[in-house]
């Protein structure tokens, strides 16, 4: 049976904005990847099967590969992206976001046996 539950990424996840969105989206029935630097540390919510916490720094490319694939392999879908990572201005912002872009593009097109996710990159 396939998952009907969407799935949202959430950086920064761990307190402030970012915490709240995740409470919010699993209120609503969401599957959540949540991630920050040490989450699973900080642990800031409970335990549950629709949450999925990440550490890293989200700046770094395997992180957001981590974060992907972990959404994928536990929860089957990407629906909703969201980054509230505190980084240092806007281009870090845009390094972020270009950053999950490409490899969600990457992962749909592995998924759709296409290589469309190359005019991301682009």
């Amino acid at each position: 049976m396939a998952n009907t539950a969407k799935t949202a990424i959430v950086t920064g996840a761990s307190q402030g904005i970012g915490a709240g969105l995740v409470e919010a989206f699993l209120e609503r029935g969401y599957s959540v990847v949540a991630n920050s630097r040490n989450i699973t540390k900080a642990n800031p919510f409970a335990a549950a099967a629709n949450v999925a916490l990440v550490d890293g720094d989200i700046g770094h490319p395997s992180t957001a590969a981590t974060i992907v694939d972990t959404a994928v392999s536990r929860f089957g879908r990407i629906d909703v992206l969201i980054n509230t990572a505190r980084g240092w201005g806007r281009a870090r912002g845009q390094m972020v976001t270009g950053t999950l872009r490409i490899r969600l593009a990457r992962t749909a097109s592995a998924l759709a046996g296409c290589d469309c996710g190359k005019s991301v990159t682009n």
